[in-house]
């Protein structure tokens, strides 16, 4: 079966958030796997890494324990080439981490799980 993910697209910075409640959007969604968390544009790393695991916190509901917080340390800057069906389902895409930037890719932020 071939991958239905061919058509490439530039997705809105916003594609990339997760409105957590009315009032809290995160900077990032994390990919179904639970593997990583990924952010469009290279952001701060100390600020993405701190929005991690305030992250963390609400979904455990709980305090994120110390040795487990992340840090900048983790938090990674790339470049992701994002592909959507032939159908153009705006909310249906995938993407790719590369190494390189390229005209089709846009700047990301993430740190793996």
């Amino acid at each position: 079966m071939s991958d239905p993910y061919v058509v490439p697209f530039k997705p809105e910075p916003s594609a990339f958030e997760v409105l957590w409640r009315k009032d809290l959007t995160y900077p990032f969604f994390e990919d179904e796997d639970a593997n990583g968390l990924y952010g469009y544009g290279h952001q701060d790393k100390v600020a993405f890494a701190t929005a991690v695991n305030d992250y963390d916190a609400d979904c455990r509901g709980d305090l994120v324990i110390f040795d487990e917080a992340y840090t900048a340390d983790a938090v990674i800057h790339a470049h992701a080439e994002c592909f959507m069906r032939e159908e153009r389902e705006a909310d249906d895409w995938r993407f790719t981490v590369v190494r390189e930037p390229s005209e089709a890719s846009v700047p990301i932020t993430y740190i793996r799980r």
